[in-house]
């Protein structure tokens, strides 16, 4: 099985986690609306709404699901001796910080239950105050609920990637396998961390962690004992990526739904790219700069921490 076969398969698994997250919180809205009575005092509904967020808790049932991910993360890699997917190791995944976005899978979870909280309360309070029926009060929660299943969605999604790539940094360990080769999407979303990274070799226990920022793509590739970073880099060719003729706007799930590259990086792979595509990736100035023969990672905004993860590459 090629690391593509097995990216494949992880997304489809993200996709049907991400669809039984979303119906959570449908069934946490249909609650919410039985819940809440005009009828009755604001402190009564306010507690009510209270007692059902008490309840729930979107970091455990997110960890649960997260399981199945981590053991079928452990089968595709058949060819080395199996770890055992655990909660501890969930939770590792859950905490620890995206380099991109200086923030944890778990603090997002909260923050999205506490807005989502402050939505509905603030909604009932005009309710109660502007004369609403059951009925408009039912619409404007629509709205939060809409908005929440799109906040979880990307967390869900974020969260796939962080307990598949967990999992494989502990199954990589536990085997004996010290170096990987950092590996982006070849596409116009690619963020500008994930764009310096690809490519680039790391000891294991100086990788950037995976996923970097929410719905990052990116993944790691072990780099056996013996192995040369570029053999394997060939090995992975031809990646698919999306050019300027498959770039639609209008759609927002494009990726892997181009062709195929030879290019080894983002790098060589940009330069192929037509003008007017590589201003839209990069911006006007940069994909000037960028023609003009400067490389990537001194054309792009490159933070500290980027910096830091640069300094430690192997190549």
């Amino acid at each position: 099985m090629t690391e593509l076969d097995r990216m494949i398969l992880l997304m489809r698994r993200g996709m049907g986690i991400s669809k039984e997250i979303a119906k959570l919180i449908s069934n946490l809205f249909k609650k919410l609306t039985r819940a809440i009575n005009l009828n009755k005092p604001i402190a009564e509904n306010i507690a009510e709404i209270n007692k059902i967020f008490k309840d729930i808790d979107l970091s455990d049932d997110i960890a649960g699901k997260l399981l199945a991910v981590s053991g079928a993360t452990v089968k595709i890699y058949s060819d080395l001796t199996p770890i055992k997917p655990t909660k501890a190791l969930i939770n590792r995944s859950l905490n620890k910080v995206m380099p991109d976005s200086n923030q944890t899978i778990k603090q997002g979870i909260e923050r999205t239950e506490n807005l989502t909280k402050t939505s509905v309360i603030n909604y009932t309070h005009q309710a109660h105050d502007n004369g609403w029926t059951n009925k408009e009060l039912g619409a404007a929660l629509k709205t939060t609920e809409a908005q929440t299943v799109r906040h979880v969605q990307t967390i869900a999604n974020t969260a796939v990637s962080a307990a598949a790539n967990q999992t494989k940094t502990e199954l990589f360990k536990a085997n004996g396998i010290d170096r990987v080769i950092y590996t982006a999407t070849l596409d116009g979303r690619t963020s500008d961390f994930c764009m310096s990274m690809d490519g680039k070799v790391f000891d294991i226990d100086d990788a950037p962690s995976i996923p970097a920022h929410y719905n990052c793509r990116s993944t790691t590739v072990p780099l056996m004992e013996g192995e040369n970073a570029n053999d394997v880099m060939n090995e992975l060719l031809p990646r698919p990526n999306v050019t300027a003729k498959d770039y639609n706007k209008e759609d927002g799930d494009y990726s892997l739904k181009g062709g195929m590259s030879q290019s080894k990086n983002y790098e060589t792979w940009l330069k192929k790219q037509p003008a007017y595509y590589q201003k839209d990736i990069i911006g006007v100035k940069a994909s000037k700069e960028f023609r003009d023969g400067k490389p990537l990672k001194d054309v792009i905004k490159t933070s500290p921490i980027t910096e830091d993860y640069l300094n430690k590459a192997l190549n």
